[in-house]
């Protein structure tokens, strides 16, 4: 394949200078760019033959470095964020840019992107093409058990809220309280703050919702293999849920919100020598902090679930951070280490 060249190196974060050059392109950055431009060429070509005149392409693309089930170094996560500028008189409708894509002419991306890049996304009135993040997910680390995801977002209430709205997207804390069981796609949550009212807005409007659980860093001083090659680095384990869906604001706020506040507060406070009811404080002044809050559902259509808890590491290298973990003596250490075990 003929081109122009391109100064090439290993990444210095790998090799170190001055055996690298950190002028040149590594091929991790390469990999990155060839699939951002290759999805450039292709809605380049998709908006030429609708006739829509393109007067800005820009895309941030990143790709993340992580470890394999073989413990190699490899592109574990590449997320394309192209945004479009058109010519306001040959610019596509809403309707135009959220139908179906036409066939992918790169290989490059044909390959890569499967079922992410059917689709394209816009925000509305200012014509900015916006693609889905693309992710190649290390599917040792995912989770799809519902009754694992569920018991991670019980357990940890307060989540961010991410919603689409036209100019970018908005995120905001919500304390969320599970639905039924009979309706486990159901989350009713209640955004706060002095700007709550505009959530109401929101009803119907494409939603999504990350759960952030037990986390802790791993230091590779507790790893044995350190002590034969010393290829290790710091890392994080974590779990998360993400659930993804459609927003609805509640018609009755105040008697919507009243037992979701209820069941917060007693699994916060229960534990406590002295819990707080909410019957301690004036029936007037709940009223009245009730009346602050926009209270919300969220259909939950689709649950993503990631525990990275050093599966890509050796039996060896697991147990140390294990024991790395208890040695530390605090409970969220501890939480983390029973996760590593299966616990």
């Amino acid at each position: 394949m003929a081109g122009p060249p391109v100064a090439a190196s290993s990444s210095p974060h790998v090799v170190p200078v001055p055996y690298s050059d950190p002028a040149a392109v590594d091929p991790e950055e390469a990999y990155v760019a060839a699939l951002a431009s290759c999805h450039m060429l292709w809605f380049l070509d998709v908006a030429s033959r609708a006739g829509w005149r393109v007067d800005d392409y820009t895309d941030d693309a990143v790709g993340t470095m992580g470890h394999d089930d073989q413990g190699r170094l490899v592109v574990t996560h590449v997320q394309l964020r192209p945004a479009t500028r058109f010519d306001a008189a040959h610019a596509p409708t809403q309707a135009q840019l959220q139908g179906p894509a036409p066939p992918r002419p790169c290989g490059v991306l044909s390959g890569q992107l499967g079922a992410h890049a059917d689709r394209l996304r816009t925000g509305a009135g200012h014509h900015r093409h916006r693609k889905p993040a693309m992710t190649i997910a290390n599917r040792q680390f995912q989770v799809t058990d519902p009754a694992v995801l569920h018991a991670l977002v019980r357990s940890q209430p307060l989540a961010t809220l991410v919603r689409r709205t036209r100019r970018r997207p908005a995120r905001q804390p919500c304390a969320a309280v599970p639905g039924p069981h009979a309706r486990p796609a159901r989350h009713a949550g209640g955004p706060c703050g002095a700007r709550q009212r505009r959530v109401a807005a929101a009803a119907a409007a494409r939603c999504g919702r990350v759960s952030t659980g037990r986390r802790r860093t791993v230091s590779p001083s507790w790893y044995p293999s350190k002590a034969i090659d010393g290829k290790q680095v710091p890392t994080w384990n974590y779990a998360t849920v993400h659930a993804h869906g459609s927003l609805h604001a509640f018609d009755d706020c105040h008697c919507a919100c009243a037992p979701c506040c209820t069941q917060l507060s007693e699994h916060h406070e229960s534990h406590r020598p002295h819990p707080w009811r909410i019957d301690d404080a004036p029936p007037d002044y709940i009223d009245k902090m009730l009346g602050a809050i926009v209270g919300v559902e969220l259909a939950v259509e689709r649950w993503e679930g990631v525990w990275k808890m050093s599966q890509n590491r050796s039996d060896a290298d697991r147990a140390g951070a294990v024991q790395g973990l208890l040695d530390e003596g605090t409970a969220r250490a501890a939480e983390v280490a029973g996760l590593m075990r299966g616990g």
